[in-house]
């Protein structure tokens, strides 16, 4: 089953390339910002991928446990 998720998505990027290397969708801004920051203070590394909040859409699909799993990235809509 599939379910597209519309709202905020903490991105990881690469550092050199600046692709998108992961990605996972967050309840809200303010939610997406601490996990931003909590990352971005337990990581040693100076140089590592760069972390994005972003409000942007995702395909969803639903998991042999019942959860969710993204799985893509979508275009918004202007």
């Amino acid at each position: 089953m599939i379910e597209i998720f519309t709202g905020f998505i903490l991105q990881m990027i690469a550092s050199v390339s600046g692709t998108v290397m992961e990605f996972t969708p967050r309840k809200s801004l303010s939610e997406c910002l601490k996990v931003k920051r909590k990352i971005e203070r337990e990581s040693d590394t100076y140089q590592g991928p760069r972390w994005v909040c972003k409000k942007g859409k995702l395909e969803m699909h639903k998991t042999m446990d019942g959860s969710y799993r993204p799985m893509k990235m979508l275009p918004m809509e202007e």
